[in-house]
């Protein structure tokens, strides 16, 4: 590792390893190898990564890793590259020693950040997604040492058993009618090492047969492209003439010698109809009137809801006072009869000559007799006098 002048910048950083320290030999599988290289904590994506493996009679194999996520890589663009060693580049068993050596390219090379540390927030805390950017970085250059590790029961190769890598970035560009342009990466003719000899494009209306069964598939003809080294942009285009089928394109690749590579990550096409059209949806800003239009019609609804709810609510209102009235007249309906079994013979229980007009009694309906009087000590008591007995209710 290096330091670097100004101690408040990142420095880039370069390491290197394999799965294992050793590997006992075999014709058909490779040795595969890491490198992780970084600028602080920092991904670098697009850098020129070689590693040099030497064995201990002085021969050596230069390697390419890459972080594209074909081949032996997983996941594109991580700052983890990968390569591997073929069994027909080993020449002997024995100790064989690492060096990866990592070129910076300026204006291309660049480095994966987060979003939150290009805006420097106060806190630490961060309960969005993250989101992350690329940077453009100076060029540079870093060598290191990626260990060493040990080939038991090597035996000379002969002819080539390694496949090419399988494709996995097989994906529609885009579509005009009936034609389709895809795109996909190359691989290389062993794994990711060399340049394939050609493709093999396969169409079919069943999934399950282009999968399993591909060799039972007759590939397309005409207008294939002519396989690129490692990495390189394939375009291919196709035409569909019938209407209303789901379609399912694969390709595999093919090197020199025959050996052909696992099915590629399918696709699926279609030609719509001809009244079927995609469009797109046109966004209009909204002018000022009609917005004081729409604010208008709200307030107009919410103005008819409300006098709506008033008018329920004084029929429900009015209902049950004339329910209440009623009752409490049903109450007194019998009072004379009730009367007569309820008389007091002195006077002298009721302050005399006192007059209880009708509006202190609104729920008492008083006989038609002569002179009422009322204890006004206890409101609840009413009563009326005729000329023999003095009656009351409470």
């Amino acid at each position: 590792q290096s330091y670097p002048r100004d101690p408040s910048q990142e420095v880039f950083t370069a390491t290197a390893w394999t799965l294992t320290e050793v590997f006992d030999f075999s014709p058909s599988t490779p040795i595969v190898m890491f490198s992780s290289v970084m600028k602080g904590n920092s991904p670098v994506l697009d850098a020129d990564v070689k590693m040099i493996v030497e064995d201990s009679n002085g021969h050596e194999i230069n390697v390419d890793l890459r972080n594209d996520g074909q081949g032996m890589d997983i996941v594109p663009g991580d700052g983890q590259y990968t390569g591997v060693v073929l069994p027909t580049q080993m020449k002997s068993d024995g100790r064989h020693s690492l060096k990866l050596v990592v070129t910076g390219r300026d204006g291309q090379t660049k480095i994966l950040i987060p979003e939150t540390n290009r805006r420097k927030r106060a806190t630490q805390a961060n309960t969005g997604p993250l989101t992350v950017t690329t940077e453009n970085v100076s060029g540079f250059k870093r060598v290191a040492s990626g260990g060493t590790y040990t080939v038991q029961n090597y035996s000379t190769v002969t002819g080539d058993r390694m496949a090419p890598a399988r494709i996995t970035t097989l994906k529609l560009i885009n579509s005009d009618g009936n034609v389709f342009n895809l795109s996909w990466n190359a691989v290389g003719d062993d794994l990711n090492v060399g340049t394939s000899s050609s493709y093999k494009i396969l169409l079919s209306k069943n999934y399950s047969t282009l999968l399993n069964s591909p060799d039972t598939i007759t590939p397309l003809t005409g207008n294939i492209p002519t396989p690129s080294p490692p990495g390189g942009i394939e375009v291919f285009s196709l035409r569909l003439s019938e209407v209303g089928v789901n379609y399912f394109l694969a390709i595999q690749t093919v090197d020199d010698v025959g050996n052909v590579a696992e099915v590629s990550n399918i696709v699926s096409l279609s030609v719509l109809s001809n009244n079927q059209m995609w469009k797109r949806a046109e966004v209009k800003k909204m002018t000022s009137s009609q917005s004081f239009s729409y604010v208008g019609l709200i307030i107009s609804a919410c103005a008819a809801a409300l006098l709506v709810f008033g008018v329920i609510l004084c029929g429900i209102c009015f209902c049950k006072k004339k329910k209440d009235s009623e009752s409490k007249a049903n109450q007194f309906s019998n009072l004379e009869n009730r009367l007569a079994g309820r008389a007091i013979q002195r006077k002298g229980d009721f302050r005399h000559n006192y007059f209880l007009p009708m509006y202190q009694s609104p729920y008492v309906h008083f006989p038609p007799h002569k002179g009422y009087e009322a204890y006004d000590r206890n409101p609840r008591m009413y009563g009326y006098m005729d000329e023999s007995r003095m009656y009351y209710i409470s």
